[in-house]
């Protein structure tokens, strides 16, 4: 029934009409194919969004240029719209007013790490030709390499559906190597270290995004002052719109700013956090308590299932086990109802019935 319904659903959707909003080529993000050289690789101006559900503000009056081969920050609060505005870039806002140009192929890294159900070499290469000299680089500079080594069957293993084999940092790290394989011209990353550890991290920005794509151009939102110093230029978002930008040492000799006052809160957060871990450690070495390694590999236990039933239905009693077997074909006739009415219930052609 939830087959069928999904079925109809899908053949309606595709039988619509196309949406001739968004072909003014004045009022979508465009493409320059035959940009001069010089030309800026991303090129925002007085562009404001709303989102595509509704007509409430999503972004207003943003400038924003990223040459090409720069590596270009971007610093806010959480809920501040740097999100949002590689959402604008993807196309996935709708643009109200002013221009927004993008030249090349971008890749995206998404803040919540997307993976396939497949292995992890599928993952990297991502039904590319696979390329054992740029594949073997892209593991290395993502710091994949000791995870390869550890996984049972190294990049042949199957990463499970939403990458339930792996973690946090695991998934990311590995999102970020297939967007570094597919050879982009501009890469989104958002905040795409933010689930490894500062070390790991560090290594990760070194290797991968300062040198493998050191030509291409690169936008990094981030939370955390680590890798600032090291862009060519930083934009700082408030209340969905960006109020500061310049390099490093121009927004940091700026008194007053906004940039200073996100980067007294991180000095300071950062310092509560090393000195809150150093009284976790300290406490656990007088308690006499062993840091060991948390995740334990997993073993397997196999018997007769058909025995073990048997076991169960003996000790519980036939007529408990037929009460069970009524019960749940009951509960399956009654959930089946509740979607065949869910869909009566929301069909429009019977609504006027």
């Amino acid at each position: 029934m939830q087959g069928v319904t999904s079925l109809r659903r899908i053949q309606e959707f595709l039988m619509k009409g196309e949406d001739q909003k968004d072909r003014d080529a004045d009022n979508v993000i465009a493409a320059v194919e035959t940009a001069a050289p010089d030309a800026p690789s991303i090129a925002v101006e007085h562009a404001t969004y709303t989102w595509e559900d509704n007509d409430s503000t999503a972004l207003s009056d943003i400038n924003f240029t990223a040459k090409k081969g720069q590596l270009i920050g971007i610093i806010g609060e959480v809920g501040c719209g740097k999100s949002a505005f590689f959402r604008s870039l993807l196309g996935n806002l709708h643009k109200t007013n002013g221009m927004a140009l993008y030249n090349g192929k971008i890749g995206y890294v998404a803040q919540n790490a997307w993976v396939q159900n497949l292995t992890v070499h599928d993952n990297v290469v991502f039904g590319k030709k696979h390329n054992n000299d740029v594949y073997e680089k892209v593991v290395a500079a993502c710091e994949l390499r000791n995870d390869l080594e550890n996984f049972p069957g190294a990049d042949q293993m199957e990463v499970g559906i939403g990458g339930s084999n792996l973690s946090g940092g695991q998934k990311q790290r590995l999102a970020l190597a297939r967007a570094a394989y597919q050879n982009a011209d501009i890469y989104l990353l958002d905040d795409c270290l933010s689930a490894v550890d500062a070390n790991v991290g560090q290594n990760i920005f070194n290797n991968c995004i300062k040198s493998i794509l050191r030509e291409k151009t690169r936008v990094l939102i981030t939370q955390t002052f680590q890798y600032l110093p090291e862009c060519d230029y930083i934009y700082v978002m408030k209340n969905n719109t960006f109020v500061e930008q310049g390099t490093f040492e121009e927004l940091h000799a700026q008194q007053g700013s906004e940039f200073l006052r996100l980067y007294s809160n991180y000095v300071a957060n950062v310092s509560h956090q090393d000195e809150h871990g150093k009284r976790i450690l300290k406490r656990k070495m007088k308690n006499g308590i062993k840091v060991t390694q948390l995740i334990h590999g997993e073993s397997r236990d196999t018997s007769s299932i058909l025995k073990t039933m048997m076991t169960y239905i003996k000790y519980g009693g036939w007529f408990n086990f037929a009460m069970v077997v009524f019960f749940f074909f009951v509960s399956s006739f009654l959930l089946l109802a509740s979607n065949f009415w869910l869909v009566l219930w929301t069909d429009p052609s019977k609504k006027d019935q």
